[in-house]
């Protein structure tokens, strides 16, 4: 699906996390994000929760999927992006 942006739904702190997690996602390239994304995080529940494959890569994701990864490991509920 399409996820809109709004403004209003991230703080500036948080917009700064997402943005350097989807930078660290791209910065390796041919990586899976499981190794693109050790340093960022180090857990596959994170993956599980977000429900994104650790082994696809970086742009196989859609904007809709970063949202989920950056929730997940924030530990918000992702019934709330409903």
């Amino acid at each position: 699906g399409f996820v809109s942006y709004n403004p209003g739904r991230l703080t500036v702190k948080e917009l700064l996390i997402y943005s350097a997690l989807v930078d660290c996602a791209f910065m390796q390239r041919r990586k899976t994000l499981q190794n693109a994304l050790k340093g960022f995080f180090d857990s596959d529940r994170v993956f599980l929760a977000a429900g994104v494959s650790p082994t696809l890569r970086a742009e196989n994701l859609s904007v809709e999927d970063y949202l989920k990864l950056f929730y997940a490991m924030q530990g918000v509920s992702l019934e709330l992006l409903r």
